[in-house]
């Protein structure tokens, strides 16, 4: 609901939305997806029409909804790409300020940027 609630602020929907989850294994810093709950808010958010991709050093590959989707390099071009940015896990090897500063919205689930604080960012 805080990711629909982020995108009605922006005047978006959740169908057609691009939507990039950063993390998604079940802790911090493993390769581990069995009961991630990300797994589950990707497939909301794929149910609901979205266009759902995610970022995960240790995870390069999901299925979600019987779709394969492969874990994209995180950039500066790629969060500006997206109409949101979900932070699931919060890895360690992410670049954090680079993240707050080229994303246009994000929802940050794990308070993984407390110290970045904008008026664009979310926390729960």
């Amino acid at each position: 609901s805080r990711i629909l609630d982020a995108l009605n602020e922006s005047q978006k929907s959740v169908k057609g939305s691009k939507i990039l989850a950063v993390g998604v294994a079940y802790k911090r810093d493993t390769n581990d997806v069995r009961e991630s709950p990300a797994v589950e808010v990707l497939e909301g958010l794929h149910r609901k029409g979205a266009q759902v991709a995610y970022t995960d050093p240790y995870i390069p590959e999901i299925k979600v909804d019987g779709h394969t989707y492969a874990s994209i390099h995180c950039d500066p071009e790629v969060l500006r790409s997206v109409d949101c940015v979900v932070i699931l896990t919060d890895h360690s090897a992410f670049d954090y300020s680079m993240i707050a500063a080229h994303s246009p919205v994000i929802v940050d689930c794990r308070n993984a940027l407390k110290d970045f604080p904008q008026p664009n960012i979310l926390s729960l």
